[in-house]
């Protein structure tokens, strides 16, 4: 399977002269693979802000009308069926939002985590074991002044799955509003 792998970046093995060109080509490789990698993580940040961006504002707008809707619960008001059927209608599209995001997240990770691999497997030809190589740091959970090797994309995607449970509830409670 591995020689299969680097098979794939040799053009014409009737050229390779002592191992120059073969190198030259897994260099090469592994240069398109880091730059590719590069442009992944930069393009999962994008999205993430873009995703967090969305989701801040449909918070912000629920919770702006929810206040109208509390002031009718403690009679303040007279109660308007506008205000509750916004709420369902921005509790579900933060519901859809939140679960684009997750499913984003959950897809840009499996691209960065492709290239990480190529990144391995040619580095490990040119570099050896540097790419693969992790420095060895604090396990320790509990640890809180210390480090931990959290993958922040991962922390990251948890995060948006928690907001899709929010949404959730959000929109469970704008139902019991409009239909109380």
């Amino acid at each position: 399977l591995k020689k299969e792998y680097y098979d794939r970046f040799v053009v014409d093995h009737a050229n390779t002269i002592e191992n120059f060109h073969l190198k030259s080509t897994y260099d090469k490789a592994l240069t398109i693979a880091l730059d590719i990698r590069k442009f992944e993580i930069d393009l999962y940040w994008r999205r993430a802000n873009y995703f967090w961006l969305f989701v801040t504002a449909m918070f912000t707008a629920f919770f702006l009308v929810s206040q109208n809707v509390f002031k009718v619960v403690i009679n303040q008001e007279k109660f308007m069926i506008s205000n509750a059927l916004f709420l369902i209608l921005i509790s579900f599209l933060g519901f859809i939002f939140s679960l684009g995001w997750f499913y984003v997240n959950r897809a840009s990770k499996y691209w960065q985590n492709n290239w990480e691999r190529h990144v391995d497997l040619l580095g490990r030809e040119i570099h050896g074991e540097l790419f693969t190589t992790i420095k060895a740091s604090n396990r320790h959970f509990w640890k809180l002044s210390k480090e931990y090797p959290f993958s922040v994309s991962k922390v990251n995607q948890l995060l948006s799955l928690i907001v899709v449970f929010v949404w959730v509830i959000l929109y469970v409670f704008s139902l019991i509003i409009f239909l109380d």
